[in-house]
């Protein structure tokens, strides 16, 4: 059972990193930092790489393992980055952390008109994960007002609105005002 578990585990990372132009070697260094919940100068490295489909898995990996001090790279790689689906993986990721030290890069992401669409909707999204982890901080608010503000905006596209920008700042806005004690049902039943 274990060799075919193995064997499964080698397949699947070997089909992935051929798929997605990731060294074998490199993907493995990526997962067994995941797996580890270990944030550490190799995974920084491998995040600030030129390789988009690695800076892309890395930072996916950066978020799940939830350390903040991967927020300082991730910011970098949301602001610099040159590629789309990188810059939107970061705003995810920077939401999986839930660090309040992120909101500034979100709002300043927010308050971009010339930000793409997928890199909006995942700040949207990470801005109300991180409103919802850190309801005292004084940047929820910010974050929460960011949000209303863009589905808003939104609403006044009409027909043409972005459909993940809307789902996910939906999702955003229902995470940010769930600390909302007014909103709260008696018993705190969902």
């Amino acid at each position: 059972m274990k060799k075919i578990s193995f064997v499964a585990a080698f397949l699947f990372v070997w089909v992935s990193a051929a798929i997605g132009q990731i060294p074998t070697a490199t993907l493995i260094k990526i997962v067994k930092a995941e797996d580890a919940r270990a944030y550490d100068k190799s995974l920084e490295d491998l995040i600030k790489t030129s390789n988009p489909a690695v800076q892309t898995r890395a930072a996916l990996a950066a978020g799940r393992i939830g350390d903040d001090k991967a927020v300082t790279v991730l910011v970098d790689l949301l602001e610099k980055a040159q590629s789309e689906p990188v810059r939107a993986m970061a705003a995810f990721a920077l939401g999986e952390i839930e660090s309040v030290k992120a909101a500034d890069a979100i709002l300043k992401v927010l308050n971009d008109s010339k930000t793409p669409g997928a890199v909006r909707a995942r700040a949207i999204e990470a801005a109300g994960k991180i409103a919802a982890a850190n309801p005292k901080a004084a940047e929820s608010k910010s974050l929460s007002e960011a949000i209303l503000h863009s589905l808003d905006a939104q609403n006044r596209r009409g027909v043409k609105q972005d459909r993940d920008i809307v789902i996910l700042g939906l999702t955003a806005a229902g995470r940010a005002s769930g600390n909302d004690a007014k909103r709260r049902r008696p018993d705190d039943t969902d």
